[in-house]
């Protein structure tokens, strides 16, 4: 922020947050997610969530099942 950025994009492994495709979200994960967004937002930049894990939940590629193009939308709207 000091350097005059404004937005700030933070990777997340996809697979910490619902253990099980599907699932609850780890409450732990999404705390310390909350706590990083917050702590960025106090310095006045924008955050870019950014699930990552190069298109894979686990060890399936994004697309098939499990891990469909549905699964990533029930996540993201979770």
């Amino acid at each position: 922020a000091e350097t005059g950025m404004t937005l700030l994009r933070l990777p997340f492994r996809w697979a910490r947050l619902p253990p099980a495709l599907g699932g609850r979200l780890d409450e732990d994960e999404l705390q310390r997610l909350k706590d990083t967004i917050g702590l960025i937002r106090t310095h006045g930049m924008a955050v870019l969530l950014e699930p990552h894990n190069f298109g894979y939940y686990d060890k399936t590629q994004v697309g098939p099942a499990p891990a469909t193009d549905a699964a990533l939308g029930d996540f993201w709207a979770r």
